[in-house]
């Protein structure tokens, strides 16, 4: 008879990072055969177990247990050690797995979760937009949370919503009094994303809402041209004599937007002729340069290039032109700019060089010219980022495979000691892991937190990802992070069957090895 002991803490999940727990320690002895040659399937099927048990005391208190656990194997004995750190239940991870009984009983029991954000600024609202299930971001909803709260980067949950293409929670987030015209820190409103992007189901639903919240003069003035003109509302006339007649009225801010909206330069000359300034600036600092730069309008760029302007003056966010090019514009569009003395190294507000505003917004054609007129791929921002960062993070397998064909380092690690492996995984993108692992990333890299890419994969549930990271980059499992848990301990605290599960395998695994080797 083999004696299992299991010494197990809880920490009440009653905040998003509980500090206060209860010590519990239970004996349990099961006739657990020693290890043989065969996969030891009774261990398996008791983590398991002892995993379902756990996680039925989180959402019902049925048990004391918790599962902050960590397990090592020998060949008599299985022992359960509590991890050094504090569990913290989060609320966060059952927004991630859709599961609204539990996010219920958190935020019931703390509300003050609904006001609490992530580093990055986003509340519990954007991340069930990110994740999509519309029953949880109706609930939040109906709980108060701040629907219009902006992230570090501007963004509010319908910003993120219509990136994602999540037409439910766009539809829920209007029918909600979502304010539509919220532009982020790049002047982007979600209205302008999804009419850049062609979303058309999600455009109408937009326009819509911001129809409700808005009169049709205001609509008319603050929305962006449309892609689709059938869209704009009735009662204005579409034409350039209408934009060059705008912009004799005194309101002359959205004028050069309206002249460079269709392709030529006439509307150009005419604005000029009637003395209105290149330079002058909507709200967002964009002169006519910038306008020509960002409707990829060739002909109204040549023509005021003609009339001696400047392709380095900067945006109210320390844009010039050149970083607007990068990231909306051709290839042509970008290389006339540079011929007439833009600066390819100008760093924005961001610390973003135009390269960065390509990869950014996913201008494979623009970052493959950068590269190829001789742009360091390997240029970094104020935080350590390199393009390859942003790629990864980004799920651009295109410009991931430009960036490494051009030298781009594929291991660098950021300020926060992430790699671009450690992004990918982060974001849960197989292929991209895929092909970082393939120019030979290091797979065990610790970021600031000693996470590695497999405990972050864990922390995420990605069992597709940990497998790879496992099988074929050879991830440690044995590294354990600042607070002292293994990436097994990661899957116990989540609740995670499938890579307990695999994991567990794999330990005793490893056991087996180590135990054939002393005894050969």
């Amino acid at each position: 008879m083999k004696k299992i002991v299991f010494i197990i803490f809880i920490f009440l999940p009653f905040s998003l990072h509980s500090q206060d727990y209860e010590e519990y320690a239970v004996e349990y002895t099961d006739s657990a055969e020693n290890i043989s040659e065969e996969p030891p399937v009774n261990i398996v099927e008791e983590v398991v177990e002892i995993t379902n048990y756990i996680t039925n005391y989180v959402t019902n208190k049925i048990s004391p247990l918790s599962g902050n656990t960590r397990i090592e194997v020998t060949n008599t004995t299985i022992i359960y050690i509590p991890s050094l750190a504090p569990l913290s239940i989060d609320v966060s991870t059952a927004i991630i797995k859709g599961r609204l009984g539990d996010v219920e009983l958190f935020i019931g029991r703390n509300p003050n979760l609904l006001l609490q954000t992530d580093e990055n600024g986003n509340n519990l609202l954007h991340l069930s937009v990110l994740y999509p299930n519309a029953d949880i971001t109706s609930y939040l909803i109906g709980q108060g949370i701040n629907i219009n709260h902006m992230n570090n980067n501007g963004q509010t949950p319908l910003h993120l919503a219509t990136v994602k293409t999540n037409l439910s929670a766009v539809q829920i987030l209007v029918e909600s009094n979502a304010t539509v015209s919220i532009k982020d820190n790049l002047g982007q409103t979600a209205l302008w994303i999804a009419n850049i992007q062609g979303l058309t189901d999600i455009l109408k639903i937009l326009a819509a809402g911001q129809m409700a919240q808005a009169t049709q003069q205001t609509v008319i003035s603050n929305l962006q041209p449309y892609k689709d003109l059938s869209m704009v509302p009735s009662g204005f006339d579409l034409t350039t004599n209408h934009y060059i007649k705008v912009a004799t009225q005194p309101a002359t801010n959205t004028a050069w937007h309206k002249a460079m909206f269709f392709p030529g330069y006439e509307a150009t000359a005419e604005l000029l002729n009637q003395g209105i300034s290149i330079y002058q600036t909507d709200d967002k600092g964009y002169n006519a340069v910038h306008l020509a730069a960002f409707y990829n309008n060739i002909d109204a760029l040549k023509y005021l290039l003609i009339q001696g302007a400047d392709v380095n003056r900067k945006d109210k966010f320390g844009s010039t032109p050149l970083h607007i090019a990068a990231g909306k514009s051709s290839p042509e569009l970008v290389n006339l700019l540079i011929d007439n003395g833009a600066n390819i190294q100008e760093r924005n507000n961001n610390n973003w060089t135009p390269l960065f505003e390509a990869v950014l917004l996913g201008n494979q054609p623009v970052v493959d010219f950068l590269l190829s007129i001789g742009v360091s791929p390997n240029v970094r921002t104020k935080f350590g980022r390199t393009p390859l960062h942003e790629a990864s993070r980004m799920g651009f397998e295109g410009i991931v495979s430009s960036l490494l064909n051009k030298g781009a380092v594929v291991s660098s690690a950021d300020s926060q000691g992430k790699t671009p492996l450690y992004l990918a995984a982060e974001q849960g993108n197989l292929e991209i892991v895929t092909q970082l692992l393939a120019n030979n990333a290091q797979v065990n890299i610790e970021n600031k937190d000693g996470l590695t890419p497999l405990h972050i994969a864990v922390i995420n549930g990605k069992l597709d990802l940990v497998k790879y990271l496992m099988e074929q980059g050879k991830a440690n499992m044995f590294i354990m992070d600042n607070l002292g848990r293994y990436p097994l301990d990661s899957a116990y605290i989540r609740g995670y069957d499938d890579i307990i599960a695999y994991l567990a395998v794999k330990y005793t695994e490893y056991q087996k090895r180590n135990i054939n080797q002393e005894n050969n």
